[in-house]
């Protein structure tokens, strides 16, 4: 399958490159989530597997960090809840 990676065009990934990289694009996302305070994407990823309690690569924050910082008090609830 190829993925297209900014600013590297398309390239082929083996299968087990391509979960790897799904795993981190839902991270990325769910991390971006918590931190914009996007409740119903949140939960969403909460509900698919997302890691609740997995720190980011951005300095080691995870999730209810990002959403405490921001004040985001329902998404640090759902957060909380897994």
């Amino acid at each position: 399958e190829q993925v297209s990676s900014p600013g590297r065009g398309a390239e082929q990934v083996s299968s087990p490159d391509r979960a790897v990289y799904k795993i981190m694009v839902r991270n990325t996302i769910f991390f971006e989530a918590a931190q914009k305070g996007r409740l119903d994407v949140l939960e969403f990823l909460l509900q698919t597997g997302a890691p609740a309690n997995e720190a980011s690569s951005i300095g080691g924050w995870t999730a209810l960090m990002m959403a405490t910082e921001k004040n985001h008090v329902d998404c640090v609830r759902a957060v909380l809840s897994r």
